[in-house]
């Protein structure tokens, strides 16, 4: 009804779904019908590899009572081509519910992160063309296109109506907007929740979701496939246990074989075992919590033992004034060593459109075998395509080591067999994921000299079990918000902070509420300041909400970053008149001062009073 209202009162159209080539992903250039050679799976390539997945899967089509399963898993190594893998059985899943069920099924594909959104749009749209309508709903999303807000002559809100309500045969879109529309009450969300109903819903990287959360995950992706008849396919390389900690945490246990997991891939662990691309060595981790720890200088000395000039490098850091400082440490180390490496960074330091820029070029710089060194935060352990010959990490969780060692020998290259993962221990694993991911992490790593490939899957099964106990990890917000939800609480008063937890509560990322906004222009690139200008006509009515919408918003999106609300304070922030949001801006004529062209914004206080806010 929400919907209707609003589509009506923007007298904008429902879009009507089509049906679609289920041959689709067999038909696409290098692609073709996946086959493989009749031998042992441990004599496969990574080619081989990838058709035999993406065949065993597809064959599940087959399976007799398919379409009375709701709920899918797939569990495959890192750079196996899952994304197209679960393209080729949507596809396929849709055909049959066409034919059997007489009606058109929405595809809905969600992830964690803007930038695979992003990979995963133009996947999609290099395999299906224009024969289907695909649609990208996040925050940098385009949603006018190269027509802007005039194509086929509707206007700014039929379109926008358009977009919000997903009027498309594909929605590829974020966690934020499926789970907060499905654990959610606000309007605006809902005007999409019933697209949900009878959906073919892919959800990819769920090991990234909190922990705290997964049992309210499970829970309502539970009763979204048996009361509203969704399919989900959940698949990761990482596969946390949602469904484990629904039963056991939240006491919710799927009465019929229907609404059980279905394994996609059951000989998945055969299939981690044939891999032998990356090891991960743990260099002096402890289980004690006053274990040893490296510092900046040492680490240095180590990154000398164990690297090469001849060997590409990832490094990734837990916090971001660690990762610059080693930044720093690792380019005087190379320069005054005459060393040719390029060095890049890759942090949420740098604007959006700068990281998006630099994955390209560090990509550029792989394929022409200039042996790159690239120091980064988490930014890039999940879904950014890099193969690098070896790496570092701080200690983290262990599934998001696993995604770093994803990065590293990712095309299966029998001559890099085995390239390390070095993990160290800098201490600053504890404060950033807290005490219990510490102590699991180390308990996990210590006393080994070597974790294999083949050995990944158990690494991580054996961590998600010892942080899930119910003595390690606190779950009362799952128990809380399912309350909330069955007994429609949605909200509470503003001043009212000892009422028991409502569904507003709830959030896939928590605010942050030591972040402040910071708008980047830069010098050297002019859209950046035309995108500002926009900015502030809009925020003096010189233009209005569409035009701003459709030729700037997205620009001016990606030039800001967040950093935390000392800084006001260390770095003499004066104010301006409030105006609007409260973003703040480094003018062109002062980027220099607060803005490093490699590493982001400059966190070390200063004496200048310039940055404003709009």
């Amino acid at each position: 009804m929400i919907e209707s209202d609003k589509i009506d009162a923007s007298d904008s159209k429902i879009y009507i779904r089509k049906a679609s080539n289920p041959n689709a992903v067999d038909e696409r250039k290098g692609f073709g019908k996946p086959e493989f050679p009749n031998k042992h799976l441990s004599e496969f390539d990574q080619k081989d590899l990838r058709n035999y997945v993406r065949k065993r899967v597809v064959e599940k089509i087959e399976t007799t009572d398919i379409l009375s399963y709701r709920i899918f898993t797939l569990a495959a190594p890192t750079g196996i081509g899952k994304t197209m893998t679960a393209l080729d059985f949507v596809l396929k899943l849709k055909n049959k519910i066409i034919h059997s069920e007489n009606r058109i099924p929405q595809i809905i594909y969600a992830l964690p992160f803007i930038n695979i959104i992003e990979q995963a749009l133009k996947e999609y749209e290099l395999t299906l063309g224009n024969d289907l309508k695909i649609l990208g709903h996040y925050q940098f999303a385009d949603i006018f296109g190269d027509d802007k807000f005039e194509e086929n002559g509707s206007n700014y809100n039929q379109q926008k109506m358009e977009w919000d309500t997903w009027q498309s045969d594909i929605v590829i879109t974020s966690f934020v907007q499926l789970f907060e529309t499905l654990i959610g009450y606000k309007n605006k969300l809902l005007k999409k929740f019933h697209h949900l109903a009878g959906s073919i819903i892919i959800l990819d990287e769920v090991q990234t979701l909190s922990i705290e959360k997964l049992p309210l995950i499970g829970a309502s992706l539970h009763f979204l496939s048996k009361f509203l008849d969704a399919r989900i396919i959940i698949m990761t390389a990482t596969q946390p246990k949602i469904f484990e900690l629904m039963e056991r945490e939240l006491s919710i246990t799927p009465e019929t074989d229907s609404l059980k997991p279905f394994d996609l891939l059951p000989e998945s662990n055969k299939i981690f075992e044939c891999f032998n691309r990356t090891k991960i060595i743990p260099i002096n981790i402890v289980t004690e919590s006053n274990s040893p720890t490296i510092d900046n200088e040492s680490f240095i000395g180590a990154f000398q033992n164990y690297w090469t000039e001849s060997k590409s490098c990832l490094i990734v850091l837990n916090k971001v004034q660690r990762s610059i400082d080693i930044f720093d440490l690792i380019k005087e180390f190379i320069s005054s060593n005459q060393f040719e490496n390029p060095i890049f960074y890759l942090s949420t330091n740098i604007t959006p459109i700068e990281r998006e820029r630099r994955i390209t070029e560090i990509k550029n710089s792989i394929k022409k075998g200039n042996k790159p060194i690239l120091i980064a935060t988490q930014v890039v352990e999940a879904g950014v395509d890099l193969d690098f010959d070896m790496g570092f990490r701080d200690l983290g969780p262990i599934d998001s080591i696993v995604q770093v060692a994803g990065r590293i020998n990712r095309e299966n290259d029998p001559d890099r067999f085995g390239s390390p993962l070095y993990i160290l221990n800098f201490g600053d694993c504890r404060q950033i994921y807290g005490s219990v991911t510490d102590s699991k992490a180390r308990g996990a790593l210590s006393n080994r000299e070597m974790i294999e490939e083949k050995d990944y899957n158990y690494l991580v099964e054996s961590y998600f079990e010892a942080v899930s106990e119910t003595n390690q990890t606190d779950f009362s917000f799952s128990r809380e918000i399912l309350k909330a939800m069955m007994e429609l609480r949605y909200d509470k008063p503003e001043k009212s902070k000892n009422e028991p937890k409502c569904i507003s509560d709830f959030k896939v990322i928590e605010d942050s509420k030591n972040g402040m906004n910071v708008y980047v222009e830069d010098p050297k690139d002019s859209i950046s300041e035309t995108a500002r200008k926009s900015y502030q006509d809009l925020l003096n009515q010189k233009i209005n909400k569409e035009e701003f919408d459709s030729l700037h918003k997205r620009n001016f999106n990606q030039r800001i970053i967040s950093v935390p609300n000392y800084f006001e304070t260390s770095l003499e922030l004066r104010k301006e008149p409030q105006l609007g949001e409260n973003i703040y801006w480094i003018r062109a004529e002062d980027f220099n001062y607060f803005y490093n062209e490699n590493t982001g914004f400059i966190r070390k206080p200063g004496n200048k009073s310039v940055i404003v806010s709009f």
